[in-house]
């Protein structure tokens, strides 16, 4: 599988890690105004670290607070049981990250973000104390932590982007944010279909085609939307009231541009029938995308192995065993009764 990310993921991990490097800096500044650096640093080593997941990730209005209350939870109970506070921090900004991106991981993909995020945070937090070996009481010291343990741990959006690497699928977050309530539920359902198809480790070829088809969904339904909004902004009953308000005027040039008129206003009902058809052929198109998902996600569990196909290896030599014995048995008890009269 190629490791080369697609130019929107590339543009969208760049973007959080920046997010994240920038609020962990403002953050670990800010804790050092309140002095908690000196008084307990694995615990600011967390918020700083949450800052920036949370603010990078954007798991939403509900959910932010709830995902900073959860990762400094999880470095305060680990360091009160006496394991390391950071890398627990870390990775509950992995699993963060993971949970935020919109795209439809496996549990395997959420495990590397939670270990890259533990890993970049205990390292960002052992350079910082080489760097720094005093406690952070500066200004400028805490702004280098902060940058530090930004880099670090804005790698747990590096799995999550890897994971789909040139596959450039629409996250949920981007369906949401791009597209009216209306519109949604296509490309849900698409990248529903393709997370399903996924599981289930067809070729990196087959992931790319079907990957392709679950844009294209996504972009016939900004098409279709498109689409609506023009014909929608055009108010038919209106126009119809300015084709007929008046009579032609007796002056000639008026006469002339009252006709003009007319004809753009007559093109323009046209245009807003041509609008629908042209919205509703978009629709049948993004019926037809996905029909053929679900019918690839059928020809995946048809075209894989399934255990009716062959019966086990040793079933003739057991059935012959059990045969044997059984007449051998038979042949037994027919002596014994012989014997026996």
């Amino acid at each position: 599988m190629s490791a080369t990310l697609s130019a929107n993921h590339e543009r969208a991990l760049l973007r959080a890690q920046g997010i994240w490097v920038i609020a962990a800096t403002v953050t670990s500044v800010g804790l050092a105004s309140a002095h908690l650096w000196e008084r307990s640093p694995h615990i600011a080593v967390a918020v700083t670290l949450a800052a920036g997941a949370v603010l990078a990730a954007q798991p939403g209005r509900l959910w932010t607070p709830l995902a900073f209350a959860a990762i400094v939870a999880v470095a305060w109970l680990a360091d009160a049981l006496g394991t390391n506070a950071v890398l627990g921090a870390g990775a509950a900004c992995g699993v963060v990250v993971a949970r935020s991106s919109g795209l439809p991981l496996r549990r395997l993909d959420v495990v590397n973000s939670a270990l890259a995020g533990a890993a970049g945070g205990g390292f960002a937090w052992f350079a910082a104390q080489q760097l720094l070996p005093g406690a952070v009481g500066t200004w400028a010291a805490a702004a280098l932590v902060g940058a530090l343990l930004g880099l670090g741990g804005a790698l747990a959006h590096i799995p999550p982007a890897l994971a789909y690497s040139d596959l450039d699928l629409p996250s949920s977050r981007a369906i949401q944010r791009e597209l009216g309530a209306h519109f949604r539920e296509a490309p849900l359902r698409a990248l529903a279909l393709f997370a399903a198809i996924r599981a289930r480790n067809p070729e990196h070829a087959t992931l790319v085609g079907l990957a392709e088809v679950t844009r294209w969904v996504f972009e016939l339904q900004l098409t279709a939307q498109t689409l609506q909004h023009e014909a929608s902004a055009i108010d038919v009953a209106s126009v119809e009231r300015r084709l007929t308000a008046k009579p032609l005027s007796a002056d000639a040039f008026l006469r002339e541009r009252e006709q003009a008129t007319a004809a753009h206003l007559r093109r323009l009902l046209q245009h807003r029938v041509d609008l629908e058809v042209e919205r509703q052929r978009v629709g049948a198109v993004v019926d037809f995308a996905i029909a053929y998902l679900e019918e690839a996600r059928v020809n995946l569990t048809l075209a894989a192995h399934l255990p009716a196909e062959a019966s086990p290896a040793h079933l003739d030599e057991v059935l012959n065993r059990l045969r044997s014995q059984a007449v051998g048995g038979s042949a037994r008890r027919a002596t014994a009764r012989e014997v026996g009269a």
